[in-house]
Order: structure tokens, then C-alpha cells, then sequence
């Protein structure tokens, strides 16, 4: 009796994984032939409508479908360049120069030139010219004494009128002319400075600012 019972549980026990491997033959044929037949696939967010209303993209159609649909959300956008702010910025038909000269040190009492600093200038290449300023950068260190900066015609040798600015006290300021005038054609402008105690005084920028129109 025990013997008949051993051979009726393993005829279960086979027929069992028999089954179990039948099955799992079956499921494997249906898998791969459906992925053979899978020449399409829907995409969720579609790029271009059937009229199913289904999206459908495949090797041949999917990836320009992509390009497509990123062109079209981006051509409307106009790309920002950066404003390379060098000697020149416009605004509408306004034109803006500066014009640099240098930087450095000053301790006489009586104007002088800062050497090196200093810069040609033509007052033809600016178009119509609205205003003219000086524009210079100083601080006195010892913060007890006033700073003087003009500006210099070297080759007509005269002061430009109306550039002269100055600072007392240390603390660090951009001074600003009042409007001056370019004389006409090429001229050499120089940079000037004098001190009322004969203490340093820094330059530390100095500019031409120039507003034009075309």
C-alpha cells in the first residue's frame, strides 16, 4: 500500500511540473511573437495627433517627430546675447563711449600731469556729439586734504574747460564733470591732478564719457 501511494505522489508530482513547463512554453511563444509584431508603440505627451486622436511613433517617425516638436517650442524664442559693455553701448539710436586714460598718483601742490595717463581723442569719429563728460575715480588716504583732477589739452595746451572735479576726504567716489567740449579734430587730452596738503592722492580710473546720436 505504501508503495502504490509513493508511485501515485510522484506520477503528481511530475505531471505537476509537466504542467508548470507546458505553460511557461506557451506564455514565452505569445511574449515573443508579440514582440516581433511590435512595430509601433503610443507614446504618452504626444508630438502629432492620428485621427484616432492616438500618438504613434516608431525607428522611422519617432526621433523627427522629437526634432520637430523641440523646433517648434523654441523658434518662437529669441536667444539673449550677452552686451559685451567695452568702450562702446547703444540704446536705441543713442551711442555711448568711454573713452579710458588711465590710472595713478598724484602728491604736488600745483597741477601736474599723471604720467602715462592720457588718451587721443577725435572728436570727428563720435557722430553728432550731445555731451561730453570727465570722469574720474579718486581717494586720498590720509582722508585730511582735497583732491583736484582736470582734464588737459596737450596739443592745443589749454585746460578743458569745465573738467576739473574734486574730492575731500578718503572715501573712494567716482566724480563726475560738468558737460565739456571736445576740440576739433585729433587732440592729445592729459590727465592732471594736484593736492591741497601735498599728500598722495590715488587715481584710481579715469575716462572720457561721450553721448552721440547717428
Amino acid at each position: 500500500m505504501f508503495g502504490k501511494n509513493h508511485w501515485f505522489m510522484r506520477f503528481v508530482v511530475f505531471a505537476f511540473f509537466g504542467f508548470t513547463m507546458v505553460n511557461l512554453m506557451f506564455l514565452n511563444y505569445i511574449v515573443l511573437q508579440n514582440y516581433k509584431n511590435a512595430g509601433q508603440m503610443q507614446v504618452v505627451g504626444s508630438l502629432e495627433k492620428t485621427n484616432e486622436g492616438d500618438t504613434i511613433c516608431d525607428t522611422e517617425n519617432c526621433v523627427p517627430a522629437l526634432y520637430n516638436a523641440i523646433y517648434q517650442a523654441t523658434a518662437s524664442q529669441k536667444l539673449q546675447q550677452p552686451v559685451t559693455q567695452a568702450n562702446q553701448a547703444s540704446s536705441g539710436s543713442t551711442q555711448e563711449y568711454y573713452i579710458q586714460l588711465g590710472t595713478g598718483t598724484n602728491s604736488t601742490s600745483s597741477w601736474a600731469d599723471v604720467g602715462g595717463v592720457s588718451a587721443y581723442i577725435d572728436s570727428g569719429a563720435y557722430g553728432d556729439i550731445q555731451q561730453v563728460t570727465f570722469e574720474a575715480s579718486v581717494s586720498v588716504p590720509t582722508g585730511n586734504q582735497t583732491a583736484y583732477v582736470q582734464l588737459y589739452n596737450k596739443t592745443a595746451q589749454h585746460p578743458v574747460w569745465f573738467s576739473q572735479v574734486s574730492l575731500q576726504g578718503g572715501t573712494p567716489q567716482l566724480l563726475v564733470s560738468s558737460p565739456i567740449t571736445l576740440d576739433s579734430g585729433t587732440n592729445l587730452y592729459q590727465v592732471q591732478m594736484m593736492t591741497q596738503l601735498q599728500y598722495p592722492a590715488n587715481l584710481t580710473q579715469s575716462r572720457v564719457h561721450i553721448i552721440s546720436s547717428n
